[in-house]
């Protein structure tokens, strides 16, 4: 998790650092699907979704657990009441329509992921809790089955909203999975085979990103990536190897 925390740090450092509004970063592939069941499969998948989701509670630049969409996290015990931030909107397309966050929204991830018909790999970590609403829409109850530190990091899951589903089978397609959104700094705007732009959520409950857009880049040929870096085609290579710095150390010396 704190690693792709720094991702998200980088990303925005080297956008501010080259003086412009769209960032471009270059990745061998991108996943076929966006969402948080199919793309949490490699890393470049993840950091997709770390820019496009968040879950309740995040680390901090020490690796502590803090409050994202939780308004105070509650101590660990059998049962946690954790209440929601206020006034937080799903951004919907191009606009925000009146959906805010609400505990149905976080039962409704959870069942998700739970849904055996999904094909989520990460559905024994959730399994050690259950998800009800709480007294009322703002909060959420957890139960779990023993008391287990590892309780925040788990509940941490990324949250869809409910509003757009009519089931908790997310089907493969043109739709969600294709154009997701969350409660992150940005959201999906285009989708195409060489490219992804994300587009900054002004309603971002951390404050509007500083850069507007994000934009994914396949170069398959990852050999080409170093030139694509010193020709400011893109401003930013998450994988680091070793071709990488021979051809910036040569380029350097000419």
């Amino acid at each position: 998790m704190r690693g792709i925390k720094i991702w998200i740090i980088f990303l925005l450092c080297s956008a501010i650092s080259a003086g412009s509004q769209t960032l471009k970063y270059v990745e061998k592939e991108k996943p076929e699907y966006l969402d948080p069941i199919y793309a949490a499969r490699n890393a470049v998948g993840f950091r997709i979704l770390e820019l496009v989701f968040k879950g309740l509670a995040s680390q901090d630049e020490n690796g502590n657990w803090v409050p994202e969409l939780a308004d105070s996290i509650p101590p660990l015990s059998e049962t946690m009441v954790v209440p929601l931030k206020a006034g937080l909107m799903w951004p919907d397309g191009a606009g925000f329509k009146n959906e805010s966050l609400s505990a149905e929204d976080i039962t409704f991830s959870h069942q998700v992921y739970m849904d055996s018909s999904n094909d989520y790999g990460g559905r024994d970590i959730l399994e050690s809790f259950s998800v009800k609403e709480g007294a009322d829409p703002s909060t959420v109850r957890f139960s779990l089955s023993q008391i287990d530190p590892r309780a925040i990091p788990r509940m941490s899951f990324r949250i869809m909203p409910r509003h757009v589903f009519s089931d908790t089978y997310i089907e493969q397609g043109e739709g969600y999975t294709k154009f997701p959104f969350g409660m992150g700094p940005y959201r999906v705007a285009e989708n195409e085979d060489t490219y992804i732009k994300f587009v900054a959520n002004a309603q971002y409950h951390r404050g509007a990103p500083p850069i507007e857009n994000i934009e994914l880049v396949v170069a398959p040929d990852d050999r080409i990536h170093s030139v694509l870096l010193l020709s400011n085609q893109v401003q930013l290579d998450p994988i680091l190897r070793s071709g990488d710095i021979q051809t910036i150390d040569a380029n350097e010396r000419t």
